[in-house]
């Protein structure tokens, strides 16, 4: 309903128009206040959130073991790849191999074609190791190419590899090849024939040799073996992982004879690469904790800007639970807080105690009660998906947000019946007063009467 104002003289309208603003904005000028309030505390969490997972990062990298035990290991040969992860051998080492290991491989006499069928019976494969196990062949299904696929689909195939190779026109030899180098690895093949008769040449047994009644041996089962120093050390792969703990020598690129110089050293600029990364981390998270908590920040006054700046800032301070006299504190292998609040690395001093001692950051980051250890513990605490104080703030935002949500609601509802009764109350209003100036005109309208005095 519209109002003219007519009767009245006023803009009425205007009037209600006011009367509702006046009663509404304060509170919804408030609660909006408060929503931008929240979503700028959500934006600041996110920032900080982002910060402190980039630093636990870094601190996870001085917290593993396995990265503060890092070692480097070098080959001067091209050929010989040596590869460390970490290791409790330091040093140097000659090394020949004397023997490359080498794959097993039998090869049958040859068919004339690889589609023919041989006749049935059956292939019992063995190796050196005990494992075996029976191929069943039947008369309908014998060929070079069927007999090659039954072997490599046997569900107790231990490790062999069959295939039918063309050696010449009208000459199908089939092949067997251990899968695995080494003398363990060596094959042995039996055949039962379906006629019985293994001298025959017939059936099954024409793949024999008619000399030997077994098939040839294309390539010998070898062992690799190493000289390293005098030492003497056989291996079934050319692959060796297991001499030195972490220490991986691959020899598959090597010729027989081939000879390097191993030396294996402390992965020093990796250890400080991740001193850097947790320096690095530290001060850009302390740079962002500042500007939110700063006198404009949207986390100012923040209870878990305020604990996070302690505990990050604590860990500089804290000695590990492990540590020993004189290395216990970042401060002695030379990180510290200066006097601007951003952590600095003295990398002479730190130099000198890994001089002193290669583990140092082992004692003093990792392991149960180390300082990263126990510094990711705590940053745990706040990210956790489900029950971290950052999650938990989050939640309590988002809880609020629908709350004043609701409560925007109910106020356009209270002010959509307030603004609906003010209207209904001029609109009365306007009826009675353009009934009082039609009585007023009638009035007036009426003739005047005078009276005499006589």
């Amino acid at each position: 309903m519209q109002l003219s104002g007519l009767a009245s003289g006023m803009d009425t309208g205007s009037v209600v128009d006011a009367l509702v603003s006046a009663s509404k904005t304060p509170i919804e000028s408030s609660i909006y206040e408060k929503k931008q309030k929240n979503n700028a505390t959500i934006s600041a969490l996110g920032k900080l959130k982002s910060a402190l997972s980039d630093l636990k990062s870094a601190t996870e990298g001085l917290s593993d073991e396995d990265t503060l035990r890092s070692v480097t290991a070098k080959s001067s040969n091209d050929a010989v790849t040596i590869t460390a992860s970490s290791s409790g051998f330091r040093g140097a080492m000659n090394i020949t191999l004397t023997e490359k290991a080498t794959t097993h491989r039998l090869a049958s006499r040859a068919a004339t074609d690889s589609t023919s069928d041989l006749g049935g019976g059956s292939m019992t494969l063995s190796n050196a190791s005990g494992d075996s196990f029976i191929v069943p062949i039947t008369s309908d299904e014998s060929s070079l190419d069927e007999i090659a696929k039954a072997i490599n689909e046997d569900a107790d195939n231990f490790g062999v590899l069959a295939s039918v190779v063309r050696e010449n026109d009208g000459q199908y030899r089939l092949m067997l090849s251990a899968e695995d180098t080494g003398t363990a690895n060596a094959l042995t093949l039996s055949i039962a024939d379906s006629d019985g008769d293994l001298g025959d040449g017939t059936g099954l047994s024409s793949l024999l040799d008619t000399g030997t009644g077994a098939f040839e041996e294309i390539s010998a089962a070898k062992d690799a073996i190493l000289d390293m120093d005098g030492l003497t050390i056989t291996r079934s792969s050319n692959v060796i992982d297991d001499v030195f703990e972490g220490v991986e020598l691959d020899f598959r690129s090597a010729d027989k004879g081939a000879s390097t110089v191993m030396t294996v050293t402390e992965d020093r600029q990796g250890k400080l690469d991740k001193v850097d990364e947790f320096v690095d981390s530290y001060n850009a998270f302390r740079k962002t904790l500042n500007g939110l908590m700063g006198e404009n920040g949207a986390l100012r006054g923040d209870s878990i800007a305020r604990t996070l700046a302690s505990s990050v800032r604590g860990a500089f301070t804290s000695a590990s639970d492990a540590g020993v006299l004189g290395t216990s504190r970042l401060f002695d292998i030379g990180i510290a807080i200066d006097r601007f609040g951003d952590a600095e690395i003295d990398r002479s001093k730190l130099n000198d105690a890994l001089d002193a001692d290669s583990d140092v950051l082992l004692t003093l980051f990792s392991g149960e009660g180390g300082i990263a250890s126990k510094l990711v513990e705590q940053l745990e605490s706040h990210l956790d998906s489900e029950n971290g104080s950052f999650q938990l703030r989050e939640d309590s935002i988002i809880a609020s947000q629908e709350q004043l949500d609701g409560r925007l609601e109910d106020l356009n509802r209270r002010m959509e019946a307030y603004e609906a009764r003010l209207r209904a109350q001029f609109t009365s209003m306007e009826q009675m007063i353009s009934k009082f100036n039609t009585l007023g005109s009638f009035v007036s309208s009426l003739p005047t009467i005078s009276y005499s005095s006589s």
